[in-house]
């Protein structure tokens, strides 16, 4: 009987749960000698050995790039200007916390909104896929309305959700004008995270979340 025939009862052996010694003790009651059955049990098994070891390289590899790309990630958040600061609502001018935010139906919400609002919770901490380089996009729903923002040296945002996002933001017009009111952005976020009336649903799998940051970020607004 030629080796590979052997090698593959071998593996349907070793998948029917047979230890080696009874795996052994058939080839030994066939007559075959115990050091050409010792190399073919031994071949049998390793290509589930190179998996194994390749397995456990991407993981150290994987760690590796991750810990290695956030300690030398230069992002530093961005000086970006409240949109509110200098815009006229009912006749008032609405800085942070101050102004009437009463007729919010008024204000055209734009890009600049969404970046403002990302960059104060805490996305600029988020960085390129270590491996891919791809970087962090994130899609803002806002009532009926999507926004588009990639990260990358600052936090560039568009209209629109055409692109493949790592999550989605959902939440209304009336939080997003609380939040960029208060001079505490990330406490307002998290009491709307736990009450659900923001909400955060992932996109990428959960490997690409943890290798651009967002896992992390989203523990520290927990």
């Amino acid at each position: 009987m030629e080796d590979k025939e052997l090698i593959r009862r071998v593996r349907n052996s070793i998948r029917a749960k047979k230890s080696q010694a009874q795996i052994l003790n058939g080839f030994l009651d066939k007559g075959y000698k115990l050091e050409y059955a010792e190399k073919i049990i031994a071949k049998a098994k390793l290509p589930k050995r190179v998996f194994g070891i390749f397995v456990l390289f991407f993981i150290v590899f994987f760690s590796i790039s991750i810990a290695s790309y956030t300690l030398f990630s230069n992002n530093e958040k961005g000086n970006l200007k409240n949109p509110l600061d200098s815009l006229s609502v009912t006749g008032n001018v609405v800085g942070l916390g101050v102004g009437d935010l009463s007729d919010i139906e008024s204000i055209e919400i734009t890009p600049e909104f969404i970046s403002y609002l990302l960059n104060e919770v805490g996305v600029w901490r988020l960085h390129a896929h270590p491996i891919t380089f791809e970087k962090p996009l994130i899609i803002t729903q806002l009532d009926d309305k999507y926004f588009s923002s990639t990260i990358g040296e600052g936090i560039e945002t568009i209209v629109g959700s055409g692109q493949e996002a790592d999550v989605q933001i959902g939440l209304s017009k009336e939080i997003l004008m609380e939040i960029l009111s208060t001079d505490e952005p990330e406490e307002i976020v998290r009491n709307y995270l736990d009450n659900g009336e923001i909400l955060v649903t992932p996109l990428a799998g959960e490997t690409t979340l943890l290798a651009k940051g967002y896992l992390k970020l989203y523990g520290d607004l927990e």
